[in-house]
């Protein structure tokens, strides 16, 4: 059967992810004039992780909220005073910028050709409702028919669960799929699990000998898939 749906994941396949959480934490400090340890932000940050993440299923519609407590739990974890909450909210703000992230070099011109040539293209991604907050800064959701993440699916990769939730909103069958990620375990061995055809992209060429398609740039994307 001819693929006519390609899916993506998002962060590390469309769109560059440079700074850690860590990273961002330190810089948002640093510009308030506080001068934070890097290892104690490392261990509030996992304890915040271990905390939090496990309830993320449940701030659906509600993450400014989420990150808001989980904010408020790092601070307090520094050792930071901030009864009125204006720096954990300062700090939700800050990383709800762009500057974040950005897209990669060939992302807009291959959406556009793959759109220009009649394909539904389709996100699978594991995240959160972040996710279509970033789609509109990057300006990106109107090349998506569908879009699917794990906190609406309340799955995450390699779960069959997202794969086959993104499938039946595209309205289409395996076979007629592909899906595109950076992440072997999560994206090759999920999308291959329920019957779509993985393209791993390896922009630093750490995997040159894998058992599925392979692309180090986006561009070689509709070559691969002539053959398909």
């Amino acid at each position: 059967m001819r693929v006519h749906t390609v899916f993506f994941d998002f962060g590390r396949t469309l769109v560059d992810v440079p700074y850690s959480a860590s990273e961002i934490w330190l810089e948002i400090m640093n510009e308030a004039g506080l001068k934070v340890d890097p290892g104690l932000l490392k261990r509030a940050l996992e304890a915040a992780d271990s905390t939090f993440l496990p309830q993320v299923y449940d701030y659906k519609g509600k993450m400014p909220k989420f990150w808001i407590l989980y904010d408020a739990f790092v601070i307090d974890k520094l050792g930071l005073s901030d009864p009125e909450g204006k720096l954990a909210g300062t700090v939700e703000k800050r990383f709800q910028e762009p500057k974040w992230f950005h897209l990669y070099p060939e992302t807009r011109e291959v959406l556009e050709s793959l759109k220009s040539d009649g394909y539904n293209m389709g996100l699978i991604s594991g995240n959160t409702d972040d996710l279509l907050r970033q789609l509109d800064q990057l300006d990106l959701a109107k090349y998506f028919t569908t879009v699917t993440y794990s906190q609406e699916a309340r799955a995450e990769k390699p779960n069959p669960a997202i794969y086959r939730l993104a499938l039946k909103r595209a309205g289409c069958r395996p076979d007629g799929a592909v899906h595109v990620g950076d992440w072997y375990e999560g994206d090759v061995i999920g999308a291959r699990g329920v019957g779509i055809t993985p393209i791993l992209i390896d922009r630093e060429n750490k995997r040159p000998e894998t058992n599925c398609l392979r692309i180090t740039d986006l561009r070689q994307l509709k070559d691969v898939m002539t053959d398909l």
